[in-house]
């Protein structure tokens, strides 16, 4: 019987009315199959084989394995992209739209999507993701995120997105954005110390003010942590400063899936308070 709350390392179990055993190959790829909730009470694996890098492939063995799996995972995203609702992505799209007063949105910046290929919240977040990128013509989006597996890499990389190392958030971007220019930090879901991290580059630069967050409201996000007088001693001392200055709108409700966008909220500095 497998636990979902102590899942070996190359093992992921997702309860979603059944259960979904997913399971990582050697070669990067997951399997994914599906039990009846109501026939199925346990479910068994071997466990034996080796864990391997998300990026790791030889070149040569399982490349058909590999391929099969990105095959999979289209079919699989085309099914979700006919149950995303337009209205959803039209509100938020014109709301980007807003934000941007016709300034161009040069770069995407994600951060955390998650594991595409078992988890619906991943899945439909990339879909939101992918319809910023073609609306506004963004030439670079990224993805960085410890989890991704070498069948997704080939996937994202197939949709125009370029798929970074996940160890530095305070790295400098890929392309220099210029001053008249917006970056948009797409981050759902992710912790207090990784907004604190991907918004250092910025803040140190001075271009908060061409910044645009898509993730967990900041003053939300910062309402359990002990915040004094001054900002100097925030525990995140830089997220904690954008969120004082900025503007957050929460995300319309989701129906297909109640956690993907849950405490969402796009976010920026109002002109008032831009730099």
């Amino acid at each position: 019987m497998i636990n979902n709350n102590h899942c070996p390392p190359n093992v992921s179990v997702e309860n979603d009315g059944g259960w979904t055993l997913a399971v990582r190959t050697k070669h990067g790829c997951r399997r994914r199959r599906v039990f009846n909730a109501k026939t199925t009470t346990k479910c068994g694996a071997n466990l034996d084989g080796p864990s391997t890098n998300a990026f790791t492939e030889d070149g040569t063995e399982g490349g058909g394995e590999v391929q099969a799996a990105v095959e999979e995972l289209t079919l699989y995203m085309e099914r979700l992209v006919c149950r995303m609702p337009h209205t959803f992505l039209n509100t938020i799209l014109c709301f980007i739209k807003h934000i941007l007063r016709n300034r161009p949105l040069a770069l995407v910046r994600s951060f955390g999507i998650g594991p595409i290929e078992t988890s619906h919240s991943s899945a439909y977040q990339l879909i939101l993701l992918e319809a910023i990128k073609d609306r506004f013509g963004v030439p670079v989006v990224t993805s960085q995120d410890p989890v991704t597996t070498l069948c997704e890499k080939r996937y994202l990389e197939g949709r125009g997105i370029t798929v970074l190392p996940p160890d530095n958030l305070k790295s400098e971007p890929l392309v220099d954005v210029g001053p008249t220019e917006c970056t948009l930090l797409f981050m759902i879901h992710c912790t207090q110390r990784m907004y604190d991290s991907a918004l250092s580059y910025y803040s140190r630069t001075h271009r908060l003010h061409n910044l645009i967050l898509i993730g967990n409201d900041p003053n939300v996000a910062l309402s359990c942590v002990f915040i004094s007088q001054t900002s100097d001693s925030f525990p995140f001392p830089i997220f904690s400063a954008f969120a004082q200055k900025s503007v957050a709108f929460p995300l319309p409700d989701f129906e297909p899936s109640e956690t993907a966008f849950m405490c969402t909220c796009i976010s920026f500095l109002s002109v008032n308070n831009s730099e």
